[in-house]
């Protein structure tokens, strides 16, 4: 009986050591994935903006003078992917084919304004964009004048909010969240146009279809014939796509437009079964005369 009681003993310890050393073999195998994924997003970033700067900026994208940096010879810069290979992806986005959030003085911009409340209507046709667009410039100016549609600190005190309005410039995308009108689901329809980098105008080459729609005051039903003919056709441009569909594109303006200066990078790098994400706002000319470009932000993880 003794004999069997130690046998149980030994056994029970001994699957218990088993267990932890599985468990330290594993913890140290996702360890290791992780940093091999940090590591190569982050020297595949490097290898990005150094094909990016030493590139030439076409209408849609970016031209590279070496394609075996990065395994193609241009990128398009609406958020389409690129397979760098089958670990990689990188994705450049042109500021001008989405909707800045950047204040111009005190307010949004004009343009900003007016194809926020565009794209409201289109892709959230519930919603009372002309609000939501006056209680953002509301939250940005420095005054404490209610526009029409708009929103103070009176109001925010009178719902219980634990804040004011900033009355200064957004300082990252989520805080529209804060803003009157604005909730997670609007938010989460918006994201992929909305953008804390300046613009310099509307680049249709370089938007996506819901927001091109907007702009140009399309119907709805326009979008994923277009969404679908643009993936499919990806050496035309969403001029050329439109036409191809359809819709008359001689009184469109800025058809003709270039990207800006300032691009969005996302990087997606796989190593084993661990997944690493950079997201950046860059500029491509330096402003601060220590680099060849400029970061305005980052994220990774």
């Amino acid at each position: 009986m003794l004999t069997i009681m130690i046998a149980s003993i030994i056994i029970t310890v001994g699957l218990g050591f088993n267990w932890i050393i599985k468990e330290h073999i594993k913890t140290a195998g996702a360890l290791k994935d992780k940093s091999e994924a940090m590591i190569l997003a982050e020297s595949s970033f490097d290898t990005s903006m150094f094909a990016i700067l030493t590139g030439k900026l076409t209408q849609d994208g970016v031209a590279f003078t070496d394609d075996s940096l990065l395994g193609a010879s241009q990128i398009i810069a609406n958020g389409s992917p690129l397979w760098v290979n089958e670990n990689i992806i990188l994705r450049l986005q042109d500021a001008n084919g989405m909707v800045s959030l950047a204040a111009n003085g005190n307010t949004l911009t004009d343009n900003s304004a007016s194809d926020l409340k565009k794209l409201i209507n289109t892709i959230a046709p519930g919603k009372n964009a002309d609000e939501i667009v006056d209680c953002i410039n509301d939250w940005i100016d420095p005054d404490d004048l209610v526009r029409t549609n708009g929103a103070e600190s009176d109001y925010y005190r009178m719902i219980g909010a634990p804040y004011q309005p900033r009355n200064f410039h957004l300082q990252y995308l989520e805080e529209i969240l804060l803003v009157k009108g604005m909730d997670i689901q609007l938010f989460n329809k918006l994201k992929p146009f909305i953008t804390m980098l300046r613009n310099e105008g509307f680049n249709v080459n370089t938007a996506k279809p819901e927001l091109i729609v907007a702009h140009y005051g399309l119907s709805s039903d326009v979008i994923e014939p277009l969404r679908q003919h643009m993936k499919t056709n990806t050496t035309t441009g969403a001029m050329e796509a439109l036409n191809q569909i359809g819709v008359d594109t001689l009184s469109f303006s800025g058809t003709q437009a270039r990207p800006t200066e300032f691009f969005e990078i996302t990087l997606a790098v796989r190593s084993g079964e661990s997944l690493y994400h950079i997201k950046s706002g860059i500029s491509i000319r330096d402003t601060t005369g220590f680099s060849p470009h400029s970061v305005y932000y980052w994220k990774e993880g």
